[in-house]
């Protein structure tokens, strides 16, 4: 118990990618997503014109949905490495 094999800086990057990074972008990805992906779905029958201009969602929703992942996945490699060396 006293004598534990210690991570290299490599190794605390590649361990956490699959269960915690799975975890985390599930349990922030509720938070962020529904509305981007829902509330266009509702509006999706009307003139255009009124669809921009009442739903800016609507018009912005692939780079943004794109942007908080990209987002969100650097916040979790940033500190999935931080969590895991101090369990």
């Amino acid at each position: 118990m006293k004598h534990q094999p210690v991570l290299s800086r490599k190794d605390t990057k590649e361990i956490p990618k699959r269960e915690e990074v799975a975890v985390d972008i599930s349990r922030f990805g509720k938070q962020l997503l529904p509305p981007a992906t829902e509330a266009p779905t509702s509006q999706k029958f009307r003139r255009p014109s009124e669809n921009n201009r009442s739903n800016p969602v609507h018009r912005a929703r692939g780079p943004t949905k794109f942007l908080t992942f990209k987002f969100l996945k650097n916040v979790v490699f940033n500190f999935s490495s931080i969590i895991w060396t101090r369990k």
